[in-house]
């Protein structure tokens, strides 16, 4: 029985170990419980605040204008716009202006339209000649040679027959190779040398035309005369003239047809003149049969004809020609 006692004493501290455990693990869990809903809320707090904007070091930046809505009909007929807002009525259109000068009515215009010609004719006093020269060698050496021989010698004797040398003018040069096709080899080469020869008195064109065979021989070569009148101005003037006159005969003769007044002219249209030749017979001259060869190159100057042709519109005036 003496350790009767202490075995008791034994087992009651073993019960109250016991009991002892059985209670902190409840008061444990609360505590860690409540530690962790802390910690839930603090990282749910800083997620929230670093989605949320830092305004503190941010400038404000004005949204971009919005363009008005379009008014509906019934806001353009009240003058009210989106959410009962007043705006402006829409400005009228502006008013037609009459341009006096620049639009004009002519629907209503009656017209009589014609064409007028005039014709003036005189003696040609300038001869333009394109002669040249053709020579051809074996090489471009020879025929150049050859060609400028042959032009020296056309130039001395035109000036020899009584041309200016300023009336005396290169037209063009040309070298060209002569070729047998068949082959396909160079056989040789052909230079040209055209000139524009302007002859002031007529008489001298045969004379002129004679001394430059002679003088380049078979190389000379004549490509055409022409005869003109060197000052046009008095037969523009005069044909101009007679066209007009031509014109309001044609259009008077119209009206008076139709038994309607010729009134104003609304517009009148110049067209291009020209010169065209008419030669005269050889006779004149004193030329015919196998004199005329004994005589030289017979040059037949005929005449100079300047031709003008308008287009002449007249209004008709109200009421009936008397």
């Amino acid at each position: 029985m003496k350790y009767a006692i202490p075995v008791m004493l034994v087992l009651g501290l073993m019960a109250l170990l016991v009991s002892g455990c059985q209670a902190d693990p409840p008061s444990t869990t609360a505590s860690v419980a409540a530690t962790g809903a802390v910690a839930s809320e603090t990282m749910a707090e800083k997620a929230e605040a670093a989605s949320k904007p830092d305004t503190s070091q941010v400038t404000a930046i004005a949204p971009p204008p919005v363009a008005p809505a379009a008014a509906t009909p019934d806001e353009a007929t009240t003058g009210t716009g989106p959410m009962g807002a007043e705006t402006a009525p829409p400005a009228p259109a502006p008013e037609p202006r009459e341009l006096a000068g620049v639009f004009e009515d002519t629907s209503e215009r009656r017209t009589i339209s014609v064409t007028g010609q005039g014709k003036a004719t005189a003696s040609p006093d300038v001869a333009i000649l394109e002669l040249g020269v053709e020579s051809i060698g074996e090489t471009v050496q020879e025929a150049r040679a050859q060609s400028a021989e042959a032009t020296i010698g056309l130039i001395e004797a035109l000036t020899d027959a009584g041309v200016a040398e300023d009336d005396i003018g290169t037209r063009s040069i040309r070298i060209n190779p002569r070729m047998n096709y068949e082959t396909q080899t160079v056989t040789g080469y052909e230079v040209s040398n055209r000139l524009v020869v302007k002859i002031r008195d007529l008489e001298l064109v045969g004379a002129a035309i004679d001394g430059a065979a002679a003088a380049a021989g078979d190389s000379t070569r004549l490509r055409g005369i022409d005869f003109s009148v060197e000052d046009t101005s008095p037969l523009e003037e005069e044909a101009r003239g007679a066209a007009v006159e031509n014109a309001t005969d044609k259009a008077g003769q119209l009206a008076e047809g139709l038994g309607v007044t010729l009134g104003r002219v609304v517009s009148v249209n110049e067209s291009d003149f020209g010169g065209i030749p008419y030669p005269r017979a050889a006779a004149e001259f004193g030329l015919a049969g196998a004199a005329a060869a004994a005589a030289g190159t017979p040059v037949l100057a005929g005449d100079v004809e300047i031709t003008v042709t308008i287009l002449a519109v007249f209004e008709i005036e109200d009421g009936k020609s008397q």
